[in-house]
């Protein structure tokens, strides 16, 4: 490998035991993981519905820095309460109803 060549690892919730032991604690000391037990989130970014344990943890050896992401394909919807909300309601409604937001609602 080059010295220009990256490295990206991709993992989810279930697989994150996978990770090298000093990724493994950077993902799971990340305040934005996924909670455990799973709960069901909705991506704001792409209106999809995930259960927690299905998000992705996404290394990149360039940056240095991985982050928990939604497991839709092409979303780059990031971090449970920045991107990702819990669902406060089965089904979350299409519309985003009964999804979670910031303490206080936005104005």
């Amino acid at each position: 490998m080059s010295s220009h060549e990256t490295v990206s690892v991709e993992v989810s919730r279930r697989d994150v035991w996978k990770l090298a032991p000093s990724v493994r604690r950077v993902a799971l000391g990340d305040e934005f993981q996924p909670p455990m037990p799973s709960v069901r989130l909705r991506c704001i970014h792409c209106g999809e519905e995930c259960d927690s344990r299905d998000m992705v943890y996404r290394w990149s050896d360039e940056e240095q820095f991985g982050r928990w992401c939604c497991p839709t394909p092409g979303c780059d919807g990031k971090g449970v309460g920045l991107d990702l909300w819990e669902c406060e309601n089965p089904g979350c409604g299409e519309s985003g109803e009964g999804v979670g937001g910031p303490p206080g609602g936005t104005s």
